[in-house]
């Protein structure tokens, strides 16, 4: 289930960063464009201190903490979402079928002079042609739309 940024107060994508604070002792959880926001006006969304999971604690007397929010490591940025090739691959094989049962319906009606079984043929290699371009096209946005979100980060 996907996280509610406590900042912003929107979902949390599956393809967005996400850093880990305690709000009033609770865990929650910031969008990582977020987090800036966040720790510079941390009294307006807690009655406690601004703790963060993945940095060290702030002081009593609001230091600087050591380290600075963590960026996702070059390796997760590339890592390509699993759904694009899931739909190519759904696509082609949906596409595989209709195939096959387009040239057995035109085999059918050339053997026995069934027009209606040839008409059918043709319509099932439409039909697998389009279903190929729409999971296609599906795959293709994902893609785009996680390219877009990869070229933010940086």
């Amino acid at each position: 289930m996907a996280s509610t940024c406590v900042v912003c107060e929107s979902k949390i994508g599956i393809l967005e960063t996400e850093i880990g604070v305690k709000v009033n002792g609770e865990e929650a959880k910031v969008h990582h464009r977020c987090f800036d926001s966040f720790k510079m006006n941390s009294q307006k969304f807690s009655t406690l201190p601004f703790v963060s999971t993945e940095e060290p604690a702030l002081a009593a007397n609001n230091e600087e903490p050591a380290k600075k929010a963590q960026r996702p490591s070059k390796k997760t940025a590339t890592v390509r979402p699993w759904i694009i090739d899931t739909l190519a691959a759904v696509g082609w094989l949906l596409c595989l079928f209709m195939l096959i049962g387009g040239v057995i319906c035109i085999f059918f009606a050339i053997s026995k002079g069934v027009t209606l079984a040839f008409a059918t043929g043709i319509g099932l290699i439409f039909a697998g042609m389009i279903q190929l371009s729409v999971f296609l096209g599906f795959a293709a946005i994902i893609e785009q739309l996680y390219e877009i979100n990869v070229n933010t980060k940086r």
